[in-house]
Formats: structure tokens, C-alpha cells, sequence
């Protein structure tokens, strides 16, 4: 099993006047230095708009900018919000960023949920699982480097050409987001990958993966080498430590997953509240030890390939940030 870290959560703030990019870069490449000494994988970066993680900065970009800096780690989208984008621009971006990343680009894409994010882009809720499917049809078609006809109810193309084609052939990994049954399906059907979602307990995430299995054998056969899934990691000396430590911080407060309705019907039940004391069902909370159980968790009780961490309550000086990695790496990655 593979493990990665959201980078997100890994960085103390984002660049401001008074904190320039010059400066945010200098803290940045000392944390990407104890991800590659702790032996992460892979470093996912997000895409928000709105809430308590809209200040993130657009992740292709910065993805650009720190490919040099990550070694051999692979580098996907968790999540882009897909029925957002122009899918023409957007196969011609990940192309690129393909490049720049000689190969290390992995695709996470979703059908958004907050109507201050999609809203703009003029996707209503009920258009957003048909336009995400017509927009993977689109930039399968723009990625054989053919020129391309397609008229569809949201993208028209009149021999169009993208010549410039991705390092990974035919595209790289297209990863689906998923928080409910349809989704996982969706991705076992139509993508290479699943990416289960952080706020969701082990006993759904674990019936959404035997979901995409199912799919995915039903349409590709054998076995999928890429099942994934967010769990949010809560470091503490023991679990209730953890979670009374986030809880006095307010660091986690899920304000924009309550503000943009991200519980819908369709949906797994959404653990949005810190005060309900189900956090051993959606978190992984504690020391080294107890995040090592916890992983070994994903790999044994439910066969994920790779887990994406989401840490949150990370000392909050660069050098406490690093000494906490490089101690994840020896004792939890190390040890797995």
C-alpha cells in the first residue's frame, strides 16, 4: 500500500504581502524535504474556491512550480472539480503538467457539490454527473492527439486538434472521487481509480470499494491496481488527546463542507460534527502507533492500494512539521 500526504494541510499559511512567496517557498521546500526523507509516495494537492480551504492556491500551478523539488513522488489532483472546467483547456493543462512532472501527473477528479464553487462556472447539481462524464469522453478524445468531433449537450468540437500529447500514454490516471454508491460505480466503469472521500466512516468507504471492485471486474475484469481513499489523521500522544486538542484549536471545523450542502441523499452519512464521539469511525487518531493500526487498517480490512493523509493539528513551526514527518515516515511508513 502506498501512502501520500494532502499538501494542503502540510504548509503553515499561504503566501501573503507579509509572508511573500519568496518566504512561503523557503518553508515549503524544507517540508517537502522531510516528505521525501519519510518516504511518502505520492503529494496530493486540492481544489477549492470557497470556505475554510478557499485560500489554497490553484493546484496545476503550483504543482508546476514544486515538480522539480519532489523527487520521485507522484503528484495527483484531489480533488478537481471537473464539470468546473472547459475540458479542451483542461486536457491541454494536464498535458502540459504531465510534462513538467516527466510523467508523475495522476488525474482525481469529482462532480462538485458547493453551489459558490460550480455555481460560477453555470453547473447546476442535476448537470453535474453528465457533463463530468461527457467532459472524460472529451478529453479521452483531445489525448489521441487525432483531430476530434464530438457534439455532445456540453461541449461541441468541429475538428479541434490537441497535438501536444501527455508523457503517460494514453492520458494519465483518471482517479474518481467518491462519496456514494453511484460515484464509486462511475469510477469502476468509466476511470482507472477510486479515491474515497475523508468524512465518511471505514464501514462505507469499505462497501463503496467493494462497489468499484464490482464495476470495475464487471467491465475491465481482474483486479484494479488503483484503490485509494482520503482518512484524515489526527496526531495526538493517544486519541483522546488528539481530538481535544483539534477541538481546542478549531482547526477542523468543516465549515465549508456544512455551508456548501456536501450531505446530500445519494451520499454516505457525512461525519461533519467533531463533538459526536464517532471519530474512530472516519479517523485515524493518536500517536505513531495508533496511526500504524489504523493504516494497517486500510490494507488489510478493506485492500486499499494507496491512502491519502489528511493531517490536521501538525505542530505548527516548520521544524515541529518536520520532525513529525520524518518521525511518520520511520514509524508508520517504515513499518507497514
Amino acid at each position: 500500500m502506498k501512502i501520500g500526504a494532502t499538501f494542503g494541510q502540510l504548509i503553515i499559511e499561504p503566501p501573503t504581502p507579509d509572508h511573500p512567496f519568496a518566504m512561503w517557498m523557503s518553508d515549503v521546500e524544507r517540508i517537502l524535504e522531510a516528505v521525501r526523507r519519510a518516504e511518502f509516495a505520492f503529494l496530493a494537492f486540492s481544489h477549492y474556491y470557497q470556505g475554510e480551504l478557499g485560500y489554497r492556491m490553484q493546484p496545476l500551478v503550483v504543482m508546476s512550480r514544486l515538480a522539480p523539488l519532489t523527487g520521485n513522488l507522484r503528484l495527483p489532483t484531489e480533488i478537481l472539480q471537473l464539470p468546473v472546467f472547459n475540458a479542451m483547456d483542461l486536457a491541454y493543462n494536464l498535458a502540459t503538467v504531465d510534462h513538467i512532472t516527466e510523467g508523475r501527473l495522476d488525474v482525481g477528479i469529482g462532480i462538485g457539490y458547493n453551489p459558490y464553487e460550480i455555481g460560477p462556472a453555470g453547473v447546476s447539481r442535476q448537470d453535474r454527473v453528465p457533463k463530468f462524464e461527457e467532459a472524460v469522453e472529451v478529453m479521452r478524445k483531445f489525448w489521441t492527439g487525432e483531430p476530434v468531433y464530438h457534439q455532445g449537450r456540453f461541449f461541441q468540437v468541429e475538428v479541434t486538434q490537441l497535438q501536444l500529447l501527455p508523457v503517460q500514454r494514453p492520458h494519465p490516471p483518471l482517479w474518481g472521487a467518491a462519496y456514494s454508491h453511484g460515484a464509486a460505480a462511475r469510477a469502476g466503469r468509466m476511470l482507472e481509480g477510486l479515491i474515497g472521500g475523508p468524512f465518511q466512516s471505514f464501514e462505507d468507504l469499505g462497501t463503496q470499494v467493494d462497489t468499484f471492485r464490482e464495476q470495475w471486474n464487471r467491465v475491465h475484469g481482474g483486479e484494479p491496481d488503483r484503490v485509494g481513499a482520503w482518512r484524515t489523521i489526527i496526531p495526538g500522544t493517544d486519541p483522546k488527546n488528539a481530538l481535544d486538542t483539534i477541538i481546542a484549536r478549531r482547526q477542523l471545523t468543516f465549515s465549508r463542507n456544512i455551508q456548501g450542502d456536501m450531505q446530500e441523499k445519494t451520499t454516505a452519512q457525512m461525519r461533519l460534527d467533531l463533538t459526536q464521539g464517532d471519530q474512530a469511525d472516519w479517523a485515524i487518531l493518536g500517536n505513531y502507533q495508533d496511526c500504524l493500526a489504523g493504516l494497517r487498517r486500510c490494507r488489510d480490512e478493506f485492500s486499499l492500494t494507496h491512502v491519502s493523509c489528511n493531517f490536521w493539528n501538525l505542530p505548527e513551526d516548520i521544524a515541529g512539521r518536520c520532525e513529525y514527518l520524518e518521525g511518520f515516515g520511520e514509524e508508520v511508513i517504515g513499518r507497514l
